[in-house]
C-alpha cells in the first residue's frame, strides 16, 4: 500500500540530504524503493484521477518541504535540500509531520493555515 503523503516528508528530505539535484521522477523511484512498493502499487492511481498515488504523494511532500524552506527548486523540476533542511536532519529527527512544520516554520504555517499563529492548533 502506498503510504499517505505525510509519511513521504522525512524520506524525501533524507534522500535530498546528499546535496545533489533530484528530479521528481528520481525521488519517486527512491520512494518506491524505500517503501518497497510493488509494480502494482507504483501504478495505483488516485481516486477519480489519472495521476499515480506515488507521483501525487511525492509531489505534495516536495511542496510541503519547499513551503517550509527545507528544500529549494533552483530550476523547474529540480529539488535540492537547503541549509535549513540539512540542519533539521542534523537534529536526528526521523519523523516530519505537517503539524511539526506548522509549529517550527512560519512560512509553512502561512501556506497551510493562512497565518503563522495557527500552527499551534
Amino acid at each position: 500500500m502506498v503510504p499517505t503523503f505525510d509519511k513521504f516528508l522525512y524520506p524525501v528530505l533524507k534522500v535530498l540530504n546528499d546535496g545533489k539535484e533530484h528530479t521528481l521522477k528520481s525521488l519517486m523511484d527512491d520512494m518506491a524503493h524505500i517503501f518497497s512498493l510493488s509494480d502494482i502499487e507504483v501504478a495505483e492511481k488516485v481516486s477519480g484521477g489519472s495521476e499515480t498515488k506515488l507521483h501525487n504523494r511525492t509531489q505534495w511532500a516536495t511542496t510541503y518541504l519547499g513551503k517550509a524552506g527545507l528544500l529549494q527548486r533552483p530550476k523547474r523540476g529540480i529539488n535540492m535540500i537547503t541549509p535549513e533542511g540539512k540542519s533539521l536532519l542534523a537534529t536526528g529527527i526521523t519523523e516530519i509531520t505537517p503539524k511539526y512544520l506548522g509549529e517550527h516554520y512560519p512560512s509553512f504555517a502561512v501556506f497551510a493555515y493562512g497565518n503563522k499563529d495557527k500552527g499551534d492548533q
